[in-house]
């Protein structure tokens, strides 16, 4: 029998494969009615079908792997450098800076070394990323950059929310942001939406997709754009950016508006805009199971998975309730969760993109 397509990228279960053989003994004159469960015979024919299991998903991971719309993981990984010249988007470090100052004339004076000083944030540590010693002294301040201690879009901290960790007398924190935003490792639905978009390129002037690859391909920041190609000026094209953070920073924006206009056709004119933040409160109680090993992550661990799921969210798209229902209480550990707000889904402007402020209230059982 010929297998089609659909055959090859769903491989029968193992349930199947045995009666599937035992069909066909029976045919061939087998008394198969009669060979009890857990016999030999019926055990033999088990046997057989989990070994071609195993053969047949090798056989779909391989067709699927030739599939962009089809493959996963290290499968679409390979296809997209071989096939599109892309590679797969790491995880990325969030970085920023720091002004430090004294809180009277009695502390200091203090000389940083690179990498001294850690701050901290909803759990999350920084490190001072000055690459030379840095003196600071009553009553001047000093700005010092910063850098995430591991990479991800859960170091995204607002602005002037970090903490001093490292203990020293009077040293306070005045102010702190996040320039470069930090980005989880590209997913395989981003991936492979890229590698689509790759096909835009192809030509003298790129279509839509091709203004949203070309977006990518100027900032590593860049992880959501949607483009506006119906615009009141004729000929021209918006592309609207995000990162997974909201809103990128100027000096990004300029990279990528100098960018696409390096690959604008003439009588084309060609933007790159920040998408709308919309502010969104998630507020709520997560109750948590005291004697589950994770008890004591669990709550992090949620705020993570949500700061993940907003990351991911498309310009435009709707924040669902359910969907920060089924985050939060994925959390192991996590009982059950009661949101106060949003009060409902949450339908984002064509152009606006989510800007979340999460409060989780701990509830131990």
């Amino acid at each position: 029998m010929a297998l089609n397509l659909a055959d090859l990228l769903t491989p029968p279960t193992e349930d199947e494969l045995t009666d599937t053989f035992l069909a066909l003994l029976a045919a061939a004159g087998f008394p198969v009615t009669s060979w009890q469960v857990g016999g030999v015979a019926r055990t033999m024919a088990r046997l057989v079908a989990r070994g071609v299991v195993k053969l047949a998903e090798l056989i779909s991971l391989i067709a699927r792997g030739g599939f962009n719309a089809y493959s996963t993981g290290d499968w679409l990984s390979l296809l997209s450098r071989e096939v599109y010249q892309n590679d797969r988007a790491p995880a990325t470090f969030a970085q920023g800076q720091v002004q430090l100052g004294l809180s009277s004339a009695l502390a200091g004076p203090y000389t940083f070394t690179p990498g001294q000083l850690w701050f901290v944030w909803n759990g999350k540590r920084y490190r001072s990323a000055n690459a030379v010693n840095e003196t600071l002294t009553w009553p001047d301040t000093l700005i010092l950059p910063l850098k995430a201690e591991s990479p991800g879009a859960a170091y995204n901290a607002p602005d002037n929310q970090l903490a001093l960790e490292t203990p020293l007398a009077g040293l306070v924190v005045l102010a702190s942001t996040i320039s470069t935003q930090g980005a989880n490792a590209e997913t395989d639905t981003g991936l492979q939406a890229r590698n689509r978009g790759k096909w835009g390129t192809v030509g003298p002037c790129a279509n839509s997709d091709g203004w949203a690859t070309y977006a990518r391909e100027a900032s590593v920041e860049v992880t959501r754009v949607v483009v506006l190609e119906d615009t009141p000026d004729v000929g021209s094209v918006q592309v609207v950016v995000a990162g997974a953070a909201g809103a990128l920073a100027g000096p990004t924006l300029t990279a990528i508006n100098e960018y696409l206009d390096a690959r604008r056709p003439l009588c084309t004119g060609v933007e790159a805009v920040n998408a709308n933040e919309t502010p969104v409160a998630v507020t709520g109680t997560v109750t948590i199971l005291s004697s589950h090993p994770n008890s004591g992550g669990a709550l992090a661990q949620a705020q993570d998975a949500l700061i993940a799921l907003f990351a991911e969210l498309p310009i435009g798209g709707t924040v669902r309730l359910s969907d920060l229902y089924q985050a939060i209480e994925a959390v192991p550990g996590v009982e059950f969760s009661l949101l106060s707000a949003p009060a409902g889904d949450v339908a984002l402007g064509a152009t606006d993109v989510a800007d979340p402020t999460i409060t989780l209230t701990p509830a131990f059982v």
